[in-house]
């Protein structure tokens, strides 16, 4: 319920666009337009946002599966592997019981700094005002044609306050 909800919303949102409104001036077909403008500026977003459920999913399977309200131990799964650990004296016997809790710890937050990443770079979510952070040593951009070359023959002086 709560994703198709955020899928339409988002696709609203992005029918009333700029760049969807002009194309539909242009004179371009409806299929085009979703196929060309709408479908690569969501799939970012859905990207992005399926990444960010996956920890989720891992958590639950895993805390099911631990409770044995999962699945069982024929099965493979780290809550099961961790189901063994329950007891404190088995873990002081069997110290490396432990370690599907260090790999469900790693995979959960290497989902989220994937997903934190993505939605950091997608370039969809910058406004219509900001512009994309710059690269480390990246020049900047001249703000009009010309400019830099005006730039470069000019002496620079040291300011004084």
């Amino acid at each position: 319920g709560g994703l198709a909800r955020v899928v339409r919303g988002k696709l609203l949102e992005l029918r009333e666009r700029d760049f969807t409104l002009a194309a539909r001036v242009g004179g371009m077909r409806e299929l085009t337009i979703i196929r060309r403008h709408l479908l690569p500026n969501f799939a970012s977003y859905l990207i992005v946002d399926l990444t960010l459920a996956v920890p989720g999913m891992i958590l639950g399977e895993t805390a099911l599966s631990f409770l044995g309200l999962g699945l069982r131990d024929p099965s493979v799964s780290w809550g099961v592997l961790l189901q063994k650990a329950m007891n404190i004296s088995s873990v002081a016997s069997y110290p490396w019981q432990l370690i599907p809790a260090l790999f469900v710890v790693i995979t959960v937050m290497a989902f989220n700094f994937l997903g934190d990443g993505l939605r950091d770079a997608d370039p969809a979510r910058l406004n219509a005002n900001e512009t994309p952070p710059r690269r480390c040593g990246a020049a900047p951009r001249p703000s009009r044609p010309g400019a830099e070359t005006a730039r470069a023959g000019r002496k620079r002086t040291p300011r004084h306050r």
